[in-house]
């Protein structure tokens, strides 16, 4: 599913909420240093570090419309670390596109 700047946001700031949730649940998805990471995160302008991100890494992975958030304890919170949703990466990727809302 290709992807707008700001449905990225939106994918950031619920993983990041999801994530902090969790702290009070028996089994917390993430451990106290990505719960930081996560309420800094929370606390800035998502989609504005986002555009920054794309900006200053022009066809590349962070500014392709078809990246997801990845997912995993160390990179929960991370704008750069990305993950493609048509299984490419950047040695072998014909697919990009540009966010649409630029």
């Amino acid at each position: 599913m290709s992807r707008s700047i700001k449905e990225l946001a939106k994918e950031y700031r619920r993983i990041a909420q999801q994530c902090l949730e969790s702290l009070a649940q028996d089994h917390p998805i993430c451990d106290q240093e990505t719960a930081y990471r996560c309420i800094r995160l929370l606390s800035v302008d998502i989609e504005s570090e986002l555009r920054k991100l794309v900006v200053r890494f022009p066809r590349t992975c962070i500014s392709c419309r078809h990246s997801t958030p990845t997912y995993g304890t160390n990179a929960v919170c991370d704008l750069t670390a990305r993950f493609c949703e048509l299984g490419k990466n950047y040695q072998n990727c014909d697919s990009y596109e540009p966010f649409p809302d630029l």
